[in-house]
């Protein structure tokens, strides 16, 4: 019977290297995130001659609201190029226990990965811009003028697109859960309403809060985690 100090003995070698690796993907994060801060004010120039919503004064409240705009841009950049890093770094960690089969696989999801991350992004940023510009058009059309702040504006549209991008990828972990036999694809079945319970909180504590992003992010996830259901629908628990 292995103690506690003997099993952390055994495994603080894998501990030590997923640190490492945590601790690559944390200093890119910060090194992207500060060029995105540096950048604001030239990626804001060059996004407002083509991001621009029909009827819509986007406005400054305080002296110091560019600076939010700056790092919400800085977070967004930040999650969409650390990712390839974080997708690179688990994969070093497990190929030294993977077979040349398994390898294969996994390099041949890497443009799914990435094909998943441009879809979720794309669907966030259409999603929340189509749907501000039809409430902008109802506002006019009720008689309100219409003076958005600049800093939530972007925050909810790129930020809520940066996190949808990361999201999509909910099929494929939950699918390799499976197919390690971490998961019970019966269970899955069984518990959708904890499920989706589960998605509604986990996505309301994420950036943006209001409503709307709230709304662009759970249904997609409800849909994904059904599809995920579908898909491996023929996998068998060893365990059962």
């Amino acid at each position: 019977m292995y103690t506690f100090e003997e099993k952390f003995a055994e495994y603080s070698p894998y501990f030590a290297e997923v640190r490492k690796k945590l601790l690559v993907v944390g200093i890119f994060f910060l090194v992207t995130f500060i060029g995105g801060f540096l950048a604001t004010v030239s990626l804001f120039r060059l996004v407002s001659k083509y991001f621009v919503i029909q009827d819509v004064t986007i406005i400054t409240l305080s002296p110091f609201q560019f600076v939010d705009l700056a790092m919400n841009t800085g977070i967004a950049i930040a999650l969409v190029c650390s990712f390839p890093v974080l997708v690179y770094q688990i994969f070093s960690f497990l190929k030294t226990g993977l077979t040349f089969k398994e390898k294969t696989k996994f390099l041949l999801y890497v443009p799914l990965i990435i094909f998943l991350f441009i879809v979720g992004f794309s669907y966030g940023f259409f999603t929340i811009y189509s749907t501000f510009a039809l409430i902008a058009q109802i506002n006019v059309s009720v008689g309100m003028q219409n003076y958005w702040d600049i800093s939530r504006l972007v925050s909810e549209i790129f930020l809520t697109s940066a996190l949808l991008g990361i999201i999509f990828e909910f099929p494929l972990v939950l699918s390799a859960l499976i197919r390690m036999q971490l998961f019970d694809i019966r269970h899955l079945r069984a518990r959708r309403r904890h499920a989706i319970a589960i998605i509604f909180i986990g996505t309301s504590l994420l950036p943006p809060t209001d409503g709307v992003s709230l709304a662009v992010m759970v249904v997609p996830l409800i849909l994904l985690y059904e599809a995920t259901i579908f898909f491996n629908r023929n996998q068998k628990f060893i365990y059962s």
